[in-house]
């Protein structure tokens, strides 16, 4: 829940202030109070932290053998998941707790590259992409409780699964998974008991998929030929898959559905640059949150309470590739914005995650 003050003073942090004083290894604050993030400098990635009420930044965990990223937190575990990636581009997960020295490897003496974590609801389990030794390639769950792992899904080498999460329920896992001779995505659901159900047929290519609050539905971003995107919605099973309109000729994608509302928060470039749109759960009533066109923003995230969005927001004429993934980094920064399209904080990063703040 969020805090009762964090609404009046998130307001005021229009800017961001560097800090070593405060102490990044402490939680006080409620889920929706800060963020973890990662921040690109000099040829390397690190970890930091926010905190929204005064829009403090401080490093967190840096680590001198590999890069960091893709942080995420369970409020529910009260505990972070991370990847660091070493010199030769093998991943391994890390995890640390409050009032850790330093983090832990997810998987001791691991061999496989690791990369994609999500955390189950309950936080108990943490389902991740993995491939190399013991066995072949595919999606693993692994429990924090026992320290067990096990694959759900498994993959050829030539294909893989990534982008993993979990439905409300923590019973369903739905993935992308992308391979063979033509590259198609496609997207599986994949109990944690029993086999993975494919979702999507080639030669459609789907991605980025992501259930709504109820756990009913599953949204998704559809390419066509020409490489142009498409907003989707499909029942669990895939046999009821939706087109939720969309604006003639825009390059739509990154559904994300709110945790409390019947809503979702895309990515369009209907009018010109990239922005962060929000719209009703069958793609009416759209709005424009960011509206900047100086600025391309990716990959909206919404805070636990449904309040805010946090995303990666890069300079237009920077080559960013068609999801940002060639931002420079000069250009890049976070940019958190309420549902009405008011920017509460901006700050040097990306791939950043809700947390409670320090």
């Amino acid at each position: 829940m969020r805090s009762p003050s964090i609404t009046l003073a998130i307001a005021i942090a229009a800017s961001t202030v560097a800090c070593d004083s405060p102490e990044p290894n402490r939680v006080i604050g409620s889920d929706a109070s800060g963020l973890v993030f990662v921040r690109q400098h000099e040829g390397r990635r690190d970890l930091y932290r926010a905190r929204l009420t005064d829009g403090t930044v401080v490093p967190f965990l840096q680590n001198r053998s590999g890069d960091e990223s893709w942080p995420y937190w369970s409020e529910t575990a009260r505990r972070l998941v991370y990847q660091i990636t070493d010199n030769e581009n093998r991943s391994r997960l890390f995890t640390w707790m409050p009032g850790d020295d330093s983090p832990t490897a997810l998987i001791p003496e691991s061999k496989r590259d690791e990369r994609w974590p999500a955390w189950s609801p309950d936080g108990s389990r943490l389902v991740f992409s993995g491939r190399g030794q013991p066995g072949p390639p595919g999606l693993f769950v692994h429990s924090t409780h026992d320290g067990k792992t096990r694959r759900v899904a498994q993959s050829r080498r030539a294909d893989v699964f990534f982008r993993p999460s979990y439905d409300p329920s923590g019973k369903w896992i739905v993935a992308q998974r992308r391979g063979g001779p033509q590259r198609i995505s496609t997207l599986w659901m994949i109990p944690e008991s029993g086999g993975p159900q494919a979702l999507t047929q080639p030669p459609n290519f789907d991605q980025k998929p992501a259930f709504d609050r109820n756990g009913t539905r599953i949204y998704f971003s559809r390419s066509g030929p020409d490489g142009t995107r498409t907003l989707w919605v499909t029942s669990m099973d895939g046999q009821a898959q939706v087109w939720l309109g969309g604006h003639i000729d825009a390059d739509e994608h990154s559904p994300h559905p709110s945790p409390t509302r019947d809503e979702f928060t895309f990515v369009s470039n209907r009018d010109g640059s990239r922005d962060i749109f929000l719209a009703a759960d069958d793609g009416s009533h759209t709005r424009n949150l960011t509206n900047s066109p100086e600025r391309d923003e990716y990959a909206p995230r919404w805070s636990p309470d449904g309040e805010y969005v946090v995303a990666t927001s890069s300079l237009t004429s920077s080559k960013a590739g068609i999801d940002g993934e060639r931002l420079e980094p000069e250009s890049i920064e976070l940019v958190v914005i309420d549902r009405k399209g008011r920017v509460m904080m901006r700050t040097p990063g990306m791939m950043a995650d809700w947390m409670a703040a320090f």
